[in-house]
Parts: C-alpha cells; structure tokens; sequence
C-alpha cells in the first residue's frame, strides 16, 4: 500500500507563483496525498486561486492573522495527516512522478527520511536580472546513505551545507520522527529559520536518511523570494525586512541573521538546535563562523557591508565576541566584486545550466515539465553510496570553486 504524503505550502500574498506551483501538485499521479496551503493571512486572492483548483486533495487553511513564518510553517504542520511530510515553496515545484519516485525509493529501502538535491530555477522576474530565467540542473543519479552522527559532525563544522540534512524544505520525512521531536506543548519549529532547523533537529530522531543528487523538486526563486533578498546582492531588501519585522518578538534568537550571510542562518538554528535538544552533543567553533560570515559579507558592496557589520557586530557582542569580530573584518576589508555572472553549460560537479528562456520557459511548472522530459523516467540505482572522508573532502574544494551565491553542491 503506497503511503500517504502530506505536502505542506507555506504561503503569503504570492498568488501569481502559487498557481503554477499547485499546478506541479496536482499534476502528481498519486492518490495518497493532501496539499495544505497555509495562507499567512493573505489579502492578495490566494484563497481564490486555491478555490479555482477542484482537486480534492487541496485543503486550504489560515491561521486568521498574519504571523511570522515558523509559525505558518507551524500552523500547516498542525494539519498534517499523511505519514511522510515535506513543505513546498509558494514558488517552488515538484518534478513529473515525483510522488511516486519517492514513495517507491522510501518503500524499497525501508528509510524514514529521504533528501534531494533541488534543481534551480529562477523565474522571469527575479530581481538579478542576469539570472532571469536561469535553470540549473543535476545530471547524476546516485544515492547516499547518510549517517546521522557524521553529518551532524560536519554541518556543525560548517564542513558541509546545511542543505545535506533532511530539511523539511528537500526533504520528505516521516511524521513518526516529527512526533517524537515535538515535546508536549512544544512547538516544533523552535527556530525563525525553520527550514535549516527542521533538519538539524531531525537528525536528533533517526540513525541515517538517504540523499539523492537526482532532484525530485525544483527550488523556484521569483521576486519575492526572501533567501534572495536576504542573501544576495543587488537585490530587493523590502521582502527579507518583512520577514524580519514579522518574527515573534517573544522567540529567543540566540544570535541573530547577519545580511548577505548563509553562515549566519545555519549558526542560529546549529544554536538553537543545541539548546532545545542536542546540550553537549554539538560542538560549535563560533569563532570559526564569525571569520566565515565575515568572508562572506566582504564581498557586498559599500552601503551593503556597511548593514552587514553593524548587525554582525550586534550579534557577536551577545557572545562577547565583537572586538574579535570588529578585529578581523578589519583586517580582511570589504572586497567588493562584480556580481557573478551566471555560465551555461555542463559543469565540474555534474550540473547542467540552461537560459530557459530558450526553450519558452516562463514558470516553475513549465520548467518542472522541461525537466521531466530531459531527465526521462527516474531509474533506481543499483548501489546505494556511503559518506566518506574522501567525499567530504571533494565536496569542500567543489565548494570553493562554486561560482554561484547559492550552494547547491553535490
């Protein structure tokens, strides 16, 4: 018997996105399944798009007023009834047979949780204009086993991206694993980034969890994405200044989103996640992160870094770190660079990168169908790989020749 997914979109007054994004859904051949739209409050006709679609495995549900984004992420976990769950950007979208693909890896290999590499589409109307209708896709196949305790190692040496984890983002996790993290009358999502926290915590709830570099959904980035906002250059800053001013001032943050830095969101749900549930078990080097998050806002332009460092500055002084800090931005400078021009083509890690403009692609469905049809039927591996020294140590040099701002290594 197939088991039952719960698909859960998170959503706020991104109505023109979310229709594409449903249209991936409810094109899954697969009966066993319910889409929770979580309508952060929306007064831009979301619940008419939703209402337009006639799918009975649509439910739509709203929390009655407009809340931070760990709490709709809460509000549509609440409404969960499947056995494996995963949440879907409201810009975001799932591959051909991507429920069945997934139900029959899980099924075969008896796994709780299985994670995937997202191919990347950014939509016609993202901000940069050089990644307009940019489309990156991974070409391998392969799956891994991961063991927990070695990852949770290496993520929280910030060896690894926190992407390797079984974030409810790219991830379809067992609602098992889910109960037994939730303490009573405890909110799951104990975090303001949910997606990074959600598969740090995980971990805490299972021995291994499979990752396959063959993508099963396609990471949409539009105008209103708040990654984009929040991390890179150039971008519109309005969307990721919502999000903050909507986080529940009553949540502890422990350090703090230092803008134009990835490092800074994974070191406040690394923190968050040792508070809540791992005490003594992960050992972090702040140090380390400060030097990181430093090189990584370096690279913003004046105005730009200037923000950056006031607000790393007031993260690092909760830790008594901001002389250490003031002291090696300092010595490392702001060392603006031209914004990374997107290459086409196949790449050193296997991925290829396309203008789908093209091929007349105008949104996330279309590119969801484009990709289908290019990677054909999805074909089991026959072995299945183990995380290894030599393999953490080739992806950290792919890392540091990734040309692009978001890391979707292999």
């Amino acid at each position: 018997m197939e088991p039952k997914f719960s698909i859960v979109i998170p959503t706020r007054n991104r109505c023109a996105t979310l229709r594409s994004t449903l249209e991936t859904c409810v094109a899954q051949d697969y009966d066993s399944a319910e889409i929770i739209v979580s309508d952060n409050h929306s007064d831009d006709g979301t619940r008419d798009v939703v209402g337009s679609f006639s799918d009975p495995r649509i439910k739509y549900v709203n929390p009655g007023k407009r809340v931070s984004m760990s709490e709709n992420w809460e509000h549509g976990l609440s409404h969960v009834t499947g056995e494996f769950v995963t949440f879907l950007g409201d810009d975001d979208g799932l591959m051909p047979q991507a429920l069945r693909d997934i139900a029959h890896v899980l099924e075969r290999n008896g796994m709780s949780a299985l994670t995937w590499l997202k191919a990347e589409y950014c939509w016609p109307n993202h901000v940069i204009e050089h990644y307009r209708n940019y489309l990156q896709i991974p070409l391998q196949t392969h799956l891994i086993r991961y063991e927990t305790s070695r990852i949770l190692r290496d993520v929280s040496r910030l060896w690894l991206p926190y992407n390797r984890t079984p974030t409810l983002y790219n991830s379809f996790v067992s609602m098992s694993l889910i109960r037994r993290i939730m303490q009573e009358g405890k909110p799951f999502f104990r975090c303001i980034i949910p997606d990074v926290y959600s598969g740090i915590v995980i971990l805490s709830a299972t021995d291994a969890y499979l990752y396959s570099v063959r993508p099963f959904s396609v990471n949409g980035a539009s105008a209103a994405s708040i990654g984009t906002s929040q991390f890179h250059r150039a971008s519109d800053k309005s969307v990721a200044q919502t999000f903050i001013d909507e986080i529940d001032t009553d949540r502890d943050i422990i350090f703090g989103i230092v803008y134009g830095s990835v490092t800074s969101a994974v070191l406040e749900s690394l923190m968050q996640a040792k508070r809540h549930w791992y005490k003594n078990s992960i050992r972090l080097n702040v140090h380390r992160a400060v030097r990181k998050i430093i090189r990584e806002i370096s690279l913003l332009d004046d105005n730009e870094y200037e923000l950056a460092c006031e607000q790393l500055l007031a993260a690092t002084k909760k830790h008594g770190l901001e002389e250490y800090a003031r002291r090696h931005a300092k010595k490392r400078g702001n060392k603006i660079k031209q914004l990374n021009i997107p290459r086409y083509g196949l790449d050193e890690r296997g991925c290829l990168a396309l203008d789908a403009s093209h091929f007349g692609l105008r949104d996330v469905k279309q590119a969801c169908d484009f990709l289908g049809k290019l990677l054909g039927s999805y074909k089991m591996p026959q072995t299945i790989k183990k995380y290894s020294i030599a393999s953490r140590v080739y992806s950290r040099l792919i890392r540091l020749g990734c040309h692009l701002n978001f890391d979707r290594t292999l």
